[in-house]
């Protein structure tokens, strides 16, 4: 993963970027809506964000088949760009965060946890993984819009997610397709034609 993400990292350059990809927010998403600042956050994302790797937690189930529109996910990430975390550590992460949905943890951290992603409809960004679950790597979970449009299929055909991550921004995006390595397209591409 650490080709990959050096490769992407080195296609789009370091910030700050000149760069305007404009994309309409969906149809679904209200002011009240706090993906609504993250929408409104995406240019200075562009333009400012580190790319990092993130993993899908959960998503619409939507999302998976190709289709219109834009729902809503929930990534595991780091925030560090410096931080190289390996591709099989988020998914480790990411499954013991969604087993959480069908558990009733006795530790008040993972407890919470637990109560926010039954909810499904609750938003956070860049909240804190338990070490329990992130096997002490500091890693976080925020909610994501994966802009069909940005995707090198019209589909989430995998889990892993170049994203962009700012200092000053607790909001996370997803890197559009344009700008990441041929090698990361041709496994999207590859996963997508399964």
């Amino acid at each position: 993963m650490s080709r990959l993400l050096h490769a992407t990292r080195t296609r789009f350059g370091a910030p700050p970027r000149s760069v305007s990809l404009p994309v309409a927010a969906p149809a679904w998403l209200g002011e009240g809506d706090p993906l609504a600042a993250a929408h409104r956050l995406h240019p200075r994302l562009l333009n400012e964000g580190h790319i990092v790797m993130g993993y899908l937690v959960m998503a619409n189930v939507a999302m998976f088949r190709l289709g219109a529109g834009t729902s809503p996910g929930l990534v595991v990430h780091p925030r560090d760009p410096n931080l190289l975390v390996e591709a099989d550590e988020l998914e480790r992460a990411s499954h013991e965060i969604y087993a959480l949905r069908s558990l009733e943890p006795v530790d008040e951290d993972l407890d919470k946890l637990a109560s926010f992603l039954r909810a499904e409809s609750e938003r956070c960004f860049s909240l804190p993984v338990p070490p329990a679950l992130s096997q002490g790597r500091p890693l976080f979970l925020s909610a994501l819009l994966p802009y069909r449009l940005h995707l090198p299929v019209p589909r989430l055909a995998a889990h892993l997610l170049p994203l962009l991550v700012c200092d000053a921004l607790d909001e996370v995006a997803l890197l559009p397709a344009a700008c990441w390595a041929p090698d990361l397209l041709d496994a999207w591409n590859d996963l997508a034609a399964i």
